[in-house]
């Protein structure tokens, strides 16, 4: 399954990271925000018992 993530954070720092005079911090935060993000996406779509 693929799902597309338009969500307007991740393309902001999609956007940031692809900077050419990014420095490692910044370019190493930008990704694990990123995957925070893709974790909470995965999330929504697991089965939940109530």
């Amino acid at each position: 399954m693929i799902k597309i993530i338009d969500h307007l954070l991740v393309q902001e720092k999609l956007t940031l990271i692809r900077m050419e005079n990014i420095d490692r911090i910044n370019f190493r935060a930008g990704i694990i925000e990123i995957g925070r993000w893709l974790a909470y996406e995965l999330a929504n779509t697991l089965e939940k018992k109530i």
